[in-house]
């Protein structure tokens, strides 16, 4: 459910992007990531 969540935030704030309104992209890129920090954890790249 989560990441059904996810993808719905990221395609707003693609559609965002497009319409130049970069301000509310980047607050929908930062709801995206706390939801993925908090669903998900972090996970660390070596």
């Amino acid at each position: 459910m989560a990441i059904k969540e996810i993808d719905s935030l990221i395609l707003v704030s693609k559609m965002l992007t497009d319409r130049q309104s970069f301000d509310k992209a980047l607050e929908i890129n930062i709801l995206a990531e706390k939801l993925i920090l908090k669903r998900l954890g972090k996970v660390l790249v070596l």
